[in-house]
């Protein structure tokens, strides 16, 4: 069976995604990949696949439609793979391989698709069972959503959309085709939609820009990044969400202070990416303060969305920042040099600290630090990634697929604008062996601690919750139910 991947050279790397993903998370995947190409020489990747076809067209949409169906019957099933989709999990391979070769066998003479995920549809009362997996048929007088998902269709459904000469223009967009498809009237049988989904799909590119997730999975299958600017939004298909998962992923930075933590920020704010750091009334939050932050925003403007489904669901991902803990007091202590006292009350208000301990700083962990580290290494209930300061320039590509993002962080600098009079490297050279003792029995612990963890960790969430994604369906189901109780 052929799978239609729609492209072009340019956005190849989405193109590798979705066609890696169902190599690894479908391993008896039947199909032979149609895939475009534009230009000679590209798409290196793919020309010694065995199960992949390259159909030289230009980047346009209506020809590399053309081309791509080219010597396909009308009355073939193909599989519909546009690019702008991949397969994010398997909810049942058993079933997903059963309705395949039920689509091969012929079984399904009398319709024109059968879809994989229960989206948005509107359905009818007709049903039936395939591969044990509940199927009814698409109520086709109201909008053929999920068309854009992928699915098996007959060949001449595609012909019938991207063929158009009578409603599309002649160099049409995929958007010009998302504004008319309602119009065409596009099937002449009945569609299947299954009432559970069988997969998951996501979506590496919404408007124009790469999603946070798209780019994750970009860099964790090794796929080329094409040229798109990036959002930080998260959005996944499948009837588990009941509609779109429109997750805002939003950063906070936490640290131990004087770790390097407003250098991270200002290199995130550098790739376009905001960070949430000043909390009111401290910078120095505790998890569980985080916890209680707001998971949803009142209105986000996504088109063909209503009103409930246009609930935004916010994603807060913390990176908190450790270091040896006599660096960071030899850092405050310099810093009450350049700046002053009124610096330091500040700075002790922000770490949830008595300023009348810090003459006793190196006797007693007057900052908490210890406490605060505890607090933080462990299981959370968001996405943690825990980063030592020391080794933080060998973890930009881990730091970048936690956020969304590629990153770069500044030439590493001992004397940076954030460092203070006397370099990092140098402080403890100038400190008083007896000092330096004290420093070392009153701060031994934590220091045992820190040299024991990994330099860059990304946390799972801790077992005793259901999970950032179970959090999210959670939310995203109760919402609308609760605003239509209340229209009621």
């Amino acid at each position: 069976m052929k799978a239609i991947v729609c492209t072009f050279d340019t956005q190849e790397g989405y193109a590798q995604l979705a066609y890696k993903t169902y190599m690894d998370l479908w391993p008896t995947c039947p199909f032979t990949f149609r895939i475009p190409y534009n230009e000679a020489g590209s798409l290196r990747y793919f020309r010694d696949k065995h199960n992949v076809e390259l159909v030289k067209s230009s980047s346009g949409i209506r020809t590399t439609m053309q081309c791509l169906l080219q010597g396909i019957d009308d009355d073939e099933f193909v599989y519909w793979c546009i690019d702008d989709r991949w397969l994010k999990k398997v909810f049942m391979p058993e079933a997903l391989q059963e309705i395949t070769k039920a689509v091969q066998n012929g079984e399904f003479a009398n319709y024109d698709a059968v879809k994989l995920i229960s989206w948005r549809e509107s359905t009818t009362n007709q049903s039936l069972i395939v591969a044990g997996v509940p199927y009814r048929q698409q109520d086709l007088d109201r909008r053929p959503y999920t068309f854009w998902h992928h699915h098996f269709i007959r060949a001449g459904v595609l012909k019938r959309v991207f063929w158009n000469k009578t409603i599309l223009p002649t160099d049409y967009t995929l958007r010009n085709v998302w504004k008319v498809l309602n119009q065409m009237r596009i099937y002449r049988r009945p569609v299947l939609v299954p009432q559970q989904s069988v997969v998951l799909f996501g979506e590496p590119c919404h408007k124009g820009m790469t999603t946070a997730d798209g780019f994750a999975w970009l860099r964790q299958y090794n796929c080329p990044l094409p040229p798109n600017p990036f959002t930080n939004m998260v959005k996944d298909f499948s009837d588990k969400l009941q509609g779109t998962a429109i997750i805002d992923r939003r950063i906070i930075v936490s640290s131990l202070g004087r770790v390097g933590s407003k250098m991270l920020r200002k290199s995130l704010e550098t790739a376009g990416i905001k960070t949430k750091h000043g909390f009111s009334p401290s910078n120095h939050q505790y998890p569980a303060f985080i916890e209680k932050l707001p998971k949803t925003k009142k209105c986000l403007k996504v088109e063909n969305f209503s009103k409930d489904d246009a609930k935004a669901l916010i994603e807060w991902r913390v990176l908190f920042i450790f270091a040896d803990p006599i660096d960071i007091v030899l850092s405050v202590q310099n810093r009450l040099q350049d700046r002053g006292e009124k610096w330091l009350r500040h700075h002790f208000r922000n770490m949830n600290a008595d300023f009348d301990d810090y003459e006793r700083i190196h006797a007693k962990d007057a900052l908490k630090l210890e406490r605060f580290f505890d607090a933080y290494y462990r299981p959370q209930k968001f996405p943690l990634l825990t980063l030592r300061y020391e080794t933080l320039w060998n973890h930009v590509e881990t730091i970048s697929r936690f956020v969304g993002r590629p990153i770069q962080l500044p030439a590493r600098n001992p004397n940076n604008e954030w460092s203070g009079s006397i370099p990092r490297n140098v402080r403890r050279s100038l400190l008083d062996p007896k000092r330096l003792n004290e420093f070392q029995q009153t701060y031994g612990k934590l220091i045992n601690k820190i040299n024991c963890a990994e330099g860059a960790k990304i946390w799972n969430v801790s077992s005793d919750f259901p999970g950032t994604f179970a959090r999210f369906l959670q939310v995203f189901k109760s919402i609308p139910r609760l605003l239509r109780g209340r229209l009621l």
